[in-house]
């Protein structure tokens, strides 16, 4: 009698079988190879945003840029600043961030349109904090071992674990600083960092656990809060940098 050359049942199961394995073992990969473009795209950003905060602080006298003044409103932020050396609104969005607020919220009209923003800026890399103004180069003990610019961020408190998982991420806040004391701008951070202020916040490692941050003198990499954001980290204060 001729065969039939269909496939028979028990064929055709294991072949579904087989299909089922490689999808099992090859999504995971797909995700992971998905995630690290994310990462990527998100390093490329921080690394166009501090090569912006490079050429203002060339133009500026080598200040930096400040924070904000916050009062009256119409008082720019620094992503607002910078934003004219990017000349992309785009670049301050992580392609991880989901978060929707305006945190670069200042009604200046020569500044444009209010946009949304995933990185904080160094609290200590200013003068006097809040305010619009920025430190001297200069006074940056290690440019290289200063991390500037981080993805932002979540609520911090100045005891262990500091953040977990379940962490509140504040959507809008503009700064980031070392809860646990030591640096250059003293206030109480525990209180800000910890839900008391929506400006202040800690990194957040959207990344894997990792958080891309971009140091004084402009390189980019992705790091663990533990390696630099908790106890007088030589890594936020610019006098203790190294």
């Amino acid at each position: 009698m001729k065969r039939n050359s269909g496939f028979t049942l028990i064929e055709l199961l294991v072949v579904i079988a087989i299909i089922a394995i490689l999808a099992a073992i090859l999504f995971p990969v797909f995700a992971k190879a998905r995630e690290k473009a994310r990462q990527i795209s998100c390093a490329s950003n921080i690394r166009q945003i501090g090569l912006g905060v490079m050429q203002y602080t060339q133009d500026n006298d080598e200040i930096t840029p400040g924070g904000w003044i916050p009062f009256p409103t119409t008082a720019p932020h620094w992503g607002q600043v910078i934003q004219s050396y990017i000349k992309s609104k785009q670049v301050f969005k992580c392609p991880d961030d989901s978060g929707t607020s305006t945190s670069f919220s200042s009604d200046d009209p020569n500044y444009g349109p209010r946009f949304h923003n995933s990185y904080a800026i160094n609290y200590d890399a200013m003068q006097t904090g809040y305010e619009n103004i920025g430190l001297p180069l200069a006074s940056f003990n290690a440019p290289a071992g200063t991390v500037y610019i981080v993805d932002k961020g979540q609520t911090s408190m100045n005891t262990a674990p500091f953040v977990t998982p379940n962490t509140a991420v504040k959507d809008g806040c503009l700064f980031f600083a070392d809860p646990v004391g030591g640096t250059t701008n003293q206030f109480d951070k525990s209180g800000n960092m910890s839900g008391g202020d929506g400006n202040w916040c800690a990194p957040l490692a959207r990344h894997t656990d990792l958080a891309n941050v971009a140091f004084v003198d402009g390189h980019v990499k992705a790091m663990r809060l533990s390696a630099f954001f908790y106890g007088g980290s030589p890594f936020i204060d610019p006098a203790k940098s190294q």
